[in-house]
């Protein structure tokens, strides 16, 4: 952050995410160098998110060879992704450099943040060379309204990551335009951001964008390529596929074997824990038709649920009531959802003060 607090700024060294990368989806130096500038610009993204539960997501949607490239990342930086063609490598460019926007192509470039609750916001923008760290900042400029100078760079050579790392520098409302001049002069002058990081720290990255601007670090951690996928998630992926498609699994002859596309790691599941598996998911659906057989209306929860002993007793004389009084029912209906209503714009008005406490901080 400048000391003004007119701009933030934040420095990656990722030598070794791009390194692992490289290594889990033996990737060519073209792709190395496109899969290498997602996770760059990802890690840094996302580590401008505020609370830890929350993710980013990078997708680039290109028409080029590459094909589709993600990047997932979280607050702390820590990212993970995969390039839908590894192998792509085209010929350098006529400057020497590998050719990242010929493998990427035009398309779509699509961001979205999740909290894990909710539908995830997702922005989108069109992708303008390719070379990704200019469509994060056309991204930025477009979608978001928020000047950025973005800088990702790798250096790869005989299937080993030399150096990489970007720069992310983003003016906030009100900066000064004498600031936004000098960073556009920084970023101008400024040698290849991959040149920086070899041999280089953030902070050096840091002295040659924010030159001649006075700044504070805010926090420096360590991030990495993390991948939190495990047997137990891909257990829970595999029972909402129902039954049915879990005893088609299970009359197939071979082993049903299930492989994460971000950190190659394969789970193989037996014909016995498949079977077991179709067991549990029908045993859950018998549960959910017993559930929605009789329903009664939980005023507590607010949803239907199936009746107890008691509760399906308080439901027949309820019933009884009606019979007797016709012009009971209606009264009482509207009484409760008054009271439903009531509650849902209290909860709002509520949520509506949290998110602005959660803004303003």
């Amino acid at each position: 952050m400048t000391r003004d607090g007119a701009a933030r700024a934040v420095f990656a060294e990722t030598r070794s995410i791009v390194d692992e990368a490289a290594r889990i989806h033996h990737t060519a130096p073209t792709a190395t160098a496109a899969l290498g500038r997602v996770l760059t610009c990802a890690s840094m993204m996302s580590s401008l998110l505020g609370e830890a539960d929350d993710v980013l997501t990078l997708r680039f949607g290109g028409d080029g060879p590459g094909g589709t490239i993600v990047a997932t990342g979280d607050w702390k930086g820590n990212v993970r992704g995969f390039i839908q063609n590894p192998f792509v490598d085209l010929p350098l460019r006529a400057d020497g450099k590998l050719d990242v926007g010929g493998a990427v192509g035009r398309g779509l470039l699509r961001v979205l943040r999740s909290n894990g609750e909710g539908e995830p916001y997702c922005g989108v923008n069109e992708i303008v060379s390719g070379e990704i760290a200019e469509d994060v900042a056309s991204y930025y400029a477009v979608s978001e309204q928020i000047p950025t100078v973005c800088a990702a760079g790798v250096v790869d050579r005989d299937l080993s990551c030399l150096s990489a790392g970007g720069a992310l520098v983003q003016l906030l409302p009100g900066a000064p335009d004498d600031l936004a001049a000098r960073l556009e002069q920084n970023a101008a002058s400024a040698p290849a951001v991959s040149s920086i990081y070899n041999g280089g720290t953030p902070e050096d990255a840091a002295a040659v964008y924010l030159a001649g601007i006075e700044y504070d670090v805010f926090d420096s951690f360590e991030g990495g390529y993390v991948c939190p996928c495990s047997r137990a998630r891909t257990t829970r992926a595999l029972l909402a596929l129902g039954k049915d498609e879990l005893e088609d699994m299970y009359r197939s002859p071979e082993e049903t074997s299930l492989g994460c596309q971000f950190c190659g790691r394969q789970y193989v599941y037996s014909k016995d824990e498949i079977k077991a598996l179709a067991e549990k998911a029908a045993r859950a659906k018998r549960r959910q038709g017993r559930a929605f057989a009789h329903p009664i209306w939980n005023e507590k929860t607010g949803a239907a649920a199936a009746p107890s002993r008691k509760e399906g007793a308080r439901a027949g004389r309820l019933r009884e009531s009606v019979r007797r009084k016709p012009e009971a029912a209606p009264a009482r209906a509207a009484r409760s959802t008054g009271h439903v209503l009531r509650m849902a714009a209290r909860s709002r008005k509520t949520a509506g003060r949290r998110g602005r406490k959660v803004v303003l901080r």
